[in-house]
């Protein structure tokens, strides 16, 4: 759940309200000012911001700390706003480019499955082909731990995919031994 921490400053007859919602994962979340009066909202073009109302904002965020604000004419008073609803953004709602790099993770995920499931030279040698050689083995074993570390920061993607990637081994030492040893009976 994401938490909400409001800060205010008064000046000059007008409430300044910054709003800093934290989360550890992308949500839809709905703040709303708690005062006893009118909520300014940040403006484009004269008309309010997008996401802002008459009563706070509607907005998705990302992992991390995001910033809101408004001002208003009421002098602070506890509580100044509160967080009314948060649900956590699905995946399928996620952005084009995150989705996108949740799908390459997923092909990176099931390659490494693929030749982790291997049990025999002949299979081995044919599994290691079939993507490109060894150079290709080590530089998704490299890929894979980038993205469990992305993944275990950003928890975005979906329990299974997550358990996944945890699981898989990819035996890039055995493969490296076995085009030795394949190298060495070609000549």
């Amino acid at each position: 759940m994401p938490t909400l921490t409001v800060e205010t400053v008064r000046g000059d007859g007008v409430t300044f309200v910054e709003l800093l919602v934290t989360a550890e994962r992308p949500h839809r979340l709905r703040v709303e000012s708690r005062l006893d009066g009118p909520v300014w909202p940040p403006r484009a073009e004269g008309r309010p911001a997008e996401g802002w109302d008459n009563s706070g904002v509607t907005a998705t965020v990302e992992t991390g700390t995001t910033a809101f604000g408004f001002a208003t004419p009421v002098e602070p008073a506890e509580p100044v706003a509160e967080l009314v609803r948060a649900e956590p953004v699905r995946e399928s709602e996620l952005p084009v480019g995150m989705a996108t790099w949740l799908d390459r993770v997923r092909e990176r995920v099931e390659t490494a499955e693929r030749l982790e499931a291997v049990e025999d030279l002949p299979s081995a040698t044919r599994a290691v082909a079939s993507v490109g050689g060894l150079a290709a083995v080590e530089e998704l074993a490299a890929d894979l731990a980038r993205d469990r570390r992305v993944l275990s920061r950003l928890d975005v993607a979906p329990d299974g995919l997550a358990a996944r990637i945890e699981s898989v081994e990819l035996p890039t030492e055995s493969f490296a031994r076995l085009a030795q040893a394949e190298s060495r009976r070609s000549w």
